[in-house]
């Protein structure tokens, strides 16, 4: 069922943005705001050979790269890698269409 409700149910790892920022082919996907912040995955077909410098493919092979939307940054989304992200379980954030808080 479509609510218009939008959940977050993911937290970017303290440290996230130098972490990718090193390993992206355009550093400029990371930014300092998305540490520590809660957030969701909106694009999951980025790839780690396409998108993660060549020097990193052995290391991230086992890893997934998403594109997401981080609470409160309106101006753009970010790449990280899954080992980056926290999954909140329980701790879920759910937000309605006009942006008010109604879980979490």
């Amino acid at each position: 069922m479509k609510n218009g409700n939008t959940i977050y149910p993911w937290r970017i790892k303290k440290g996230a943005h130098s972490f990718m920022s090193s390993r992206l082919n355009y550093p400029e996907q990371a930014d300092r705001r998305m540490d520590d912040h809660i957030c969701r995955i909106t694009v999951t077909d980025y790839t780690i050979k396409s998108n993660i410098r060549s020097q990193y493919h052995k290391e991230l092979e086992g890893d997934h790269l998403w594109q997401v939307e981080v609470l409160g940054i309106k101006d753009r989304e970010f790449l990280v890698l899954q080992s980056q992200l926290i999954d909140l379980k329980e701790d879920i954030v759910v937000f309605d269409k006009t942006g008010n808080k109604i879980f979490g």
